[in-house]
This record gives C-alpha cells, structure tokens and sequence, in this order.
C-alpha cells in the first residue's frame, strides 16, 4: 500500500497509522521522523487530520479498492464525490459481473459434465444388463450342450449294442475261392450244406463279399436270421474237426515223447514238434501225420 504523502509504496513494518483516517505514511514523511515516536504516541493523528475539526464529515483523503482518493478539491456541493463513488461501484459491478459470467461458465461446465455422467451411467447400466442376459443365455446354451452330449453318449452306446446284437448273427467264411459272377447267397448254401446244415433264402438276412486286399480274396460276411442258426452251424463246425482227429495239448506232450521231440505243444491249428532247442519246427495238425 503506498505512502498517503508521497504515494510509494511502504513495508508494512515501518508505516505509522492515522488512527482517525486510517491513512498509512512514512514516518519520515511525518512530524514524527522514527517509528520509536510512533510507538511512543497513542492514537497518533496525522497532520490532514489535525488541521481539519475532530468532528468534520468529511475527510479529505482515503484509501479504497487500493487506490487514494483526494477529496481535498471535491466542492460542497459534493458532485465529484458522487461522479467518483459512480466510477468506483461501476467498476465494482463490472468485476462482479465478469465474475458472475465466469460462476455460470463453471456450473454450466459442471451440468454438462453431470450430464454427460449421468449419461454414461445409463449405458454402463444398459451394457452390464445385456452381460447379464448374455451370461444367463451362455448358460442355458451350455446346459443345453452338456445334455445333449449325454444324449450322443447314449445314443452311441445303444448303436454299439445294436451292432453288437447283430453281429451275433454273423458268420465269416475265409479263404473261399472267388468266381465270376458268383451268387454269396448260393455260396452260403453249398458250405451249410458241406456242414450237413442245409440253409434257405429265409434263413440269410444279407451276404456279400468283403474288398479283396494284397491280392488275397475278400472273406464272406452271412448275416443269419438267428442265433440258433448260427449256433447250429457252428456246432457242426466243431464236429467236423473233431472228427478230424486233432490233436490236444496232452497228446502232443504224448507224440513228442513217444517220436524223441524235445519241445512241443499243441493249438487249434495243429500240434508243432522240434526235436532239440534251434532244430526245424514242424507242425502236425492230427495223429495221422505224426504217425507216418
């Protein structure tokens, strides 16, 4: 704040007051020259003061907003103190409404952005309502899934049973010659009735010739109409081969001791006989052959 006398500014440490104006001055700039003076004086008053009545209304100098107003010139009829208090509240207002604009800048500023947030909340809560759907949807679909693999799994297993149960009626006939032109169902016939097992049309539900592969012939697959036919067929099969005379796993420990063999043992296929350990091995499916 500057001097009242000399208008330059002063530290706020070494400035006297007028205690009636309120005024602020150097202490040079007064009678009283050091601020030991001031302190020394009790509700010091400055020079203008004094030469003016302790109870005057007017006081000729002041301080507002920062700035010294001299009223020393104004005349009695007090319009350049009215015309300078104008200016003084003009520029007041002027500020205040500068401000004001400034206060509606930010609260329109902050509307738009509660806005603009209020906005963004209602699609937040739209989206995570989709995820919700989606979520409960994901687990319907995964619901649906597992069930419908335990149905596959079912549905798998019965086909295999289903096959199961139909290859029980099977047969399959290797090593038969194949002929042009050849009729399997007439085939079938001629090996049942090799087999004193006499077969009809009726009882074969399919034949067919599986793909020959390596050069060799393709064996015949005969679906039958029943198990008792097939176990009918079957038990002439092994009938056939046990008339053979084949030889037992007892009876071939029997031929090896009798002929000298060292090693041997016996299968469905035949017995086999080697006379010592690295020597020729020999198969002999029936007692005929061993014994010539």
């Amino acid at each position: 704040m500057p001097c009242i006398k000399c208008n330059e500014s002063i530290s706020p440490t070494k400035q006297v007051t007028c205690y009636r104006c309120k005024a602020k001055f150097h202490p040079t700039c007064t009678k009283l020259k050091t601020m030991t003076n001031y302190k020394s004086v009790k509700n010091w008053i400055c020079e203008l003061c004094c030469d003016k009545p302790k109870n005057s209304s007017v006081i000729n100098k002041c301080i507002t907003d920062g700035e010294l107003i001299d009223f020393s010139d104004f005349d009695n009829s007090g319009n350049h103190i009215s015309d300078s208090l104008r200016s003084i509240l003009i520029n007041k207002v002027t500020k205040i409404e500068k401000l004001t604009e400034t206060v509606s800048s930010v609260e329109k500023s902050i509307s738009f952005c509660s806005d603009q947030i209020d906005d963004f909340s209602v699609k937040l809560e739209s989206v995570i309502n989709k995820m919700s759907i989606m979520e409960a949807k994901m687990e319907i679909l995964e619901s649906n899934n597992n069930k419908i693999n335990k149905e596959v799994i079912t549905l798998k297993e019965k086909l295999n049973s289903l096959e199961q149960a139909t290859l029980i009626y099977n047969l399959e006939i290797s090593n038969f010659s194949k002929t042009q032109n050849e009729n399997i169902n007439e085939v079938v016939k001629s090996v049942s009735n090799c087999l004193n097992c006499s077969l009809d049309n009726n009882d074969i539900i399919d034949s067919f010739r599986l793909k020959s592969n390596d050069n060799k012939v393709g064996n015949i697959i005969v679906r039958l109409n029943s198990n008792s036919t097939k176990n009918k067929i079957m038990k002439n099969i092994k009938l056939r081969w046990k008339n053979r005379n084949l030889l037992t796993a007892k009876q071939a420990k029997e031929v090896s001791k009798k002929y000298g063999f060292k090693y041997s043992w016996a299968n469905s296929g035949g017995v086999y006989i080697r006379k010592h350990e690295g020597g020729r091995c020999t198969k002999s499916s029936t007692w005929h052959y061993c014994n010539n």
